[in-house]
């Protein structure tokens, strides 16, 4: 039996350097929105203010700074809650409450085993 030709879909880079520095970021990034969890986590329902979000992120993390907006590929003036609604929408929530006021983070709860506050 005879394989069929390989086609663009089966090539793969002889280095894999573009799998490494994507699986790299792919880590990174995962490993961001676990401790982000974690940190709005402790503040339970009633939400995380977003302007004490550097700060708490150190104190829970031994140190380690909130990652730079630059280190997701955003722009280098890109603000924390754009940031965060940029690499993490999909489980955090923002909810704005009236003008002059903090923004709160939620995270979505998991389809499935609670109701998500986007629902609410």
């Amino acid at each position: 039996m005879l394989l069929p030709p390989p086609d663009d879909s089966m090539a793969c880079s002889c280095t894999g350097e573009e799998d490494v520095d994507r699986s790299d970021q792919d880590q990174d990034l995962l490993l961001f929105k676990s401790r982000l969890i974690t940190v709005i986590r402790e503040f339970g329902d009633k939400g995380f203010p977003v302007s004490s979000l550097r700060k708490k992120y150190a104190q829970v993390w031994a140190g380690a700074a909130l990652p730079r907006p630059t280190d997701f590929g955003l722009r280098k003036g890109c603000g924390v809650l754009e940031m965060i609604r940029a690499v993490a929408g999909d489980v955090v929530d923002v909810e704005l409450g009236l003008q002059g006021q903090d923004p709160l983070l939620h995270v979505i709860a998991h389809a499935g085993t609670e109701k998500n506050r986007s629902e609410e």
